[in-house]
């Protein structure tokens, strides 16, 4: 083990790696002047005053307008970030009632059964704004409010009569589908014959 340690320390560099000299580099040098710097010392004290002047003038003009910048400055933080349209929320007796969910538009469906069909979601949530209108209405009830100071989309008087078997509305797109297929294949059939 020694004899491997005095192999390493004993052991020279090679011939093309020579110690740095520091002097070569100039790290340690300060650059010389070539030409003699002289100034026009009057010339020089009009600048430095200028510049004086223009620093305190800036000063003075910060320290004035210093609360309207800071309050620039949150607006514009405020402004950049995104701006959402928020409906407001209707209350009645201190409840929240819910939006009815809107139908998906038929462009909106790829048709193709996937899992997460957004006829499925309209489903999903028109159940549970079915559920939230009938705790809505137990709790008017027992609040002793009369019906006819509820609002007209959760009266159970003024709710349309149900037809006797209520359609899915994924059903009915798949229906319109098959319909439209079938006009296609229609129409192909008269073009070809």
């Amino acid at each position: 083990m020694q004899r491997a340690v005095r192999l390493v320390l004993s052991r020279r560099p090679p011939s093309h790696s020579q110690p740095l000299n520091v002097r070569s580099y100039g790290a340690t040098r300060r650059p010389r002047r070539v030409e003699p710097r002289a100034q026009d010392l009057s010339a020089r004290f009009q600048q430095l005053e200028r510049t004086l002047r223009t620093k305190e003038a800036l000063t003075d003009q910060l320290a004035d307008t210093d609360h309207v910048r800071s309050s620039t400055v949150l607006d514009l933080a405020q402004d950049n970030q995104p701006r959402r349209v928020v409906k407001p929320t209707r209350t009645f007796h201190g409840l929240i009632i819910p939006d009815k969910p809107s139908e998906p538009e038929a462009d909106e469906c790829c048709m193709s059964g996937c899992a997460v069909c957004v006829y499925d979601l309209y489903d999903e949530s028109l159940q549970s704004y079915k559920e939230s209108l009938q705790s809505i209405r137990a709790s008017l009830t027992k609040m002793n409010v009369p019906e006819s100071d509820w609002p007209a989309d959760i009266r159970t008087v003024s709710a349309p009569s149900k037809p006797a078997r209520e359609k899915s509305v994924t059903l009915s797109a798949f229906e319109e589908m098959e319909r439209q297929l079938a006009e296609k294949r229609t129409q192909k059939a008269t073009n070809a014959g």
